[in-house]
């Protein structure tokens, strides 16, 4: 999920984890130490992180999450959800890797 709203993501995180799901978040207000634990995990062969959060403007910079997101991607481990496209108010079906590829998030 891509959200610019730190304390939504840390809330949600929060309630999922009190329904024993797994979240994760990598923003700016995690430590280095924190977000290598999390890379690390996404790209375990079978991540414990269910739902994983980040913020626009870690997506856009971050390369070391773009080539992760790549590899769950290629080992089909991204669920596609309905969005509204951009560009044609329609509803889709996009990974964010599509979103990135066709630059929708800015």
């Amino acid at each position: 999920m891509v959200s610019p709203l730190i304390s939504l993501i840390q809330d949600q995180i929060l309630n999922l984890e009190a329904k024993n799901v797994t979240a994760m978040t990598v923003s700016s207000g995690v430590t280095e130490k924190q977000r290598r634990e999390v890379f690390n995990d996404l790209n375990s062969p079978q991540p414990r992180c269910k739902l994983f959060y980040i913020t626009p403007e870690m997506l856009m910079r971050s390369h070391a999450f773009q080539g992760i997101l790549e590899r769950l991607v290629s080992r089909d481990m991204v669920a596609r959800y309905p969005t509204a496209s951009l560009l044609s108010n329609q509803p889709t079906n996009h990974t964010l890797l599509d979103l990135l590829s066709m630059r929708l998030i800015a």
